[in-house]
């Protein structure tokens, strides 16, 4: 096979076959299983990385067709929690509280205590971005 290595085994006074390299491209060194076997433990790494950001980043993969964090429709006028000023999305799903009619969208359920304690407050703030 032309551009093909071919593989021959040879067997040294009893010890193990031995695998060598005939017609190898000459960038290799003749270190051939060395360079292989370091390139497996970067494909893994590049893997694990690819999943670690999938995983702990899961706000910025759910954000729907608006530009909004999934959940929070595309009329309200935020982008960030009103009590935190954290984005929304970036603490899991947004939480939905209510007070005199307004919907206000928290980054997470932590929020809402605070919210609670002066809720005009934060409905002026939504109200506010409405304008």
């Amino acid at each position: 096979m032309a551009g093909h290595p071919e593989t021959i085994f040879d067997n040294l006074e009893g010890s193990a076959p031995q695998r060598r390299f005939i017609d190898s491209p000459p960038y290799l060194g003749g270190h051939h299983t060395q360079i292989i076997q370091h390139l497996i433990p970067m494909k893994i790494q590049i893997s694990l990385s690819i999943l670690a950001f999938a995983l702990f980043l899961p706000g910025l993969a759910e954000s729907s067709e608006n530009g909004k964090p999934e959940g929070v429709p595309a009329h309200y006028p935020l982008t960030q929690c009103v009590v935190s000023k954290e984005p929304l999305g970036t603490m899991g799903k947004p939480v939905k509280v209510s007070h005199d009619g307004t919907e206000v969208y928290l980054c997470c359920k932590s929020c809402i205590k605070k919210f609670q304690k002066d809720p005009a407050k934060y409905v002026a703030l939504v109200k506010a971005a409405k304008r």
